[in-house]
């Protein structure tokens, strides 16, 4: 369980609670993450157009389910698309007034197959300008990767299902390297 939670000058009394509930059975079938985004944000007070992309390509065929979308308060669009073997191109999301507050896991009414070779694709683009009425800074100052509220995020993950569950092995290992690629290789440093 992962609260976030702001503060608001007063003490707040929380109270959380989980219910987990047993099948008889093992799942048949298991969900994964497909992540895209990126921690290369470094966006100027006023800046009214920057944008943040990723790419993957899938190496497995994969039956998607949902989206997850995620950015903070100075994100205004968001896009992400499937660019299939054969050139076509398939929307996936497209916010164009992101809000904070929408941050959820979202399905889709009928599941459908993306081949392997798809290629994902993300493009999120924030104002941090004045004119942005959910810019929490004003004027706006600079605002960098973080988590926290005033810092940006850029993430979207797609929930999808491997078509062959021998599969889930090599979607894995094709996240954790494109992971490992995007922290340019080093994932532990010494002295931290």
């Amino acid at each position: 369980m992962q609260l976030h939670f702001h503060p608001d000058g007063k003490t707040e009394k929380v109270s959380p609670q989980i219910a987990l509930y047993f099948a008889d059975r093992p799942p048949t079938r298991f969900l994964m993450d497909v992540a895209l985004g990126s921690n290369a944000i470094d966006i100027p007070a006023g800046e009214k157009n920057y944008q943040v992309r990723d790419s993957f390509t899938l190496p497995v065929a994969v039956e998607v389910n949902g989206i997850i979308p995620h950015a903070h308060y100075v994100c205004r669009d968001m896009k992400a698309w499937a660019i299939l073997p054969g050139g076509r191109k398939r929307p996936l999301l497209w916010i164009k007034d992101w809000d904070f507050n929408w941050q959820n896991q979202f399905r889709y009414r009928t599941p459908f197959i993306l081949p392997a070779g798809t290629r994902l694709e993300m493009l999120f683009t924030y104002d941090n300008s004045d004119g942005n009425i959910r810019n929490p800074n004003h004027p706006p100052e600079r605002v960098i990767f973080g988590a926290g509220s005033t810092d940006e995020m850029a993430g979207v993950h797609l929930q999808v299902i491997p078509k062959n569950e021998a599969d889930m092995h090599e979607l894995g290992m094709a996240q954790w390297g494109k992971f490992m690629r995007s922290r340019g290789g080093a994932f532990y440093h010494k002295g931290e």
